[in-house]
């Protein structure tokens, strides 16, 4: 038979019923050929020569028919491969790559074509056809896809000449989709001010198209696993201070770099330095005072001793009656909240009461 007609098989079966049937190509079961004729699609030559059977069986056995082949001449005329083109999705207004349909003149004269487009499709500029194909000879027409709206689009390559098959044609299909929108940040990661031992999150606010991938970064590295809109640093540390946090954030279109974040760690330090005099039989009170912690804060004498008679409470108050003139040097201790800890050294002088 000649390219692009169908053929059709037949077989006869006798046996106790129901009998069913599944035809085979070159040995593969055909999906939803389970009667006992099948009709093949349009052929193309590259169907030549194969070769069709079918299996009849019942409840006592079954049996596969004899091999029948399918013989393909070329069509005379122009003979287009593919005879249909798929195009993947595309946002509107944007072209796809060239696909390519091979014209082919199987007739014994030239063949002087024209070819038109109907839809969103239309020619790619890097096919080898002209307007005439020699006997025998092969040229390729190239298509891009540009979608003018969205959903599915549909379209057809029309081949028009003087060949008995005219007019030829391709029917092409694509998807018009949504342009993507670069990502843009709206609220950048804000500065952060910790005590040492304690965590930063540091957060970013960003739009575009979905999805958005995020990727932090300290000091211009990328932290490994920091890939969501936040990110905590660990438990800091000193060190940790003045480092720059800033994120990447991508999606298909594009992506950005927010601007940096610094983080501060402070440190607990006790920012008392000197403590007022006393006197032997008159009231004493001073308040220790401590920074860069987290309250509360605890305090103890760390070494020496206070002043006879004075004592230092948690809260950092040094209290009492001194009962002995002489000068005292002692380390107060404070610890925060955290478990931080920091000394400092001071002294206290009393003197005798001049009655």
């Amino acid at each position: 038979m000649t390219a692009g007609r169908t053929a059709t098989f037949a077989v006869a079966a006798s046996g106790t019923s129901p009998l069913t049937y599944q035809w085979r190509k070159n040995g593969t079961a055909i999906s939803g050929a389970t009667s006992s004729s099948y009709t093949t699609p349009a052929t193309t030559s590259s169907d030549n020569g194969t070769q069709f059977t079918a299996v009849v069986s019942n409840s006592a056995g079954s049996v596969t028919s004899n091999t029948a082949t399918l013989t393909v001449n070329s069509a005379a005329g122009l003979s287009l491969s593919p005879t249909s083109l798929t195009f993947g999705s595309l946002a509107v207004g944007t072209s796809s790559a060239a696909q390519f349909v091979t014209v082919t003149n199987n007739s014994s004269t030239n063949v002087t074509f024209s070819a038109s487009f109907g839809g969103d499709f239309g020619f790619a500029g890097t096919g080898t056809c002209g307007s005439t194909v020699a006997v025998g000879a092969s040229c390729t027409i190239s298509v891009k896809f540009t979608p003018t709206a969205t959903g599915t689009r549909t379209g057809t390559l029309t081949l028009t000449d003087n060949a008995p098959n005219s007019p030829q044609t391709v029917s092409l299909t694509g998807t018009g989709g949504t342009a993507s929108s670069a990502p843009t940040v709206t609220t950048q990661p804000a500065n952060q001010t910790v005590t040492a031992g304690q965590t930063a999150t540091f957060t970013v606010v960003a739009a575009g198209t979905a999805p958005l991938a995020y990727q932090w970064q300290k000091n211009g590295a990328n932290i490994a696993g920091a890939t969501s809109s936040s990110y905590t640093t660990p438990a800091t540390t000193a060190a940790d201070s003045g480092s720059k946090f800033g994120v990447v954030v991508s999606n298909s279109a594009g992506s950005i770099t927010s601007s940096s974040a610094t983080l501060s760690v402070t440190s607990l330090a006790i920012s008392t330095t000197s403590l007022p005099a006393g006197m032997v039989g008159q009231g004493y009170s001073a308040q220790l005072n401590g920074t860069g912690g987290t309250t509360p804060y605890a305090w103890t004498v760390a070494s020496g001793a206070l002043p006879a008679g004075l004592t230092l409470s948690s809260s950092g108050v040094i209290s009492g009656v001194p009962s002995a003139a002489g000068a005292s040097t002692f380390s107060a201790k404070v610890t925060d909240m955290n478990l931080q800890t920091a000394q400092q050294s001071l002294s206290i002088t009393t003197s005798a009461s001049s009655v």
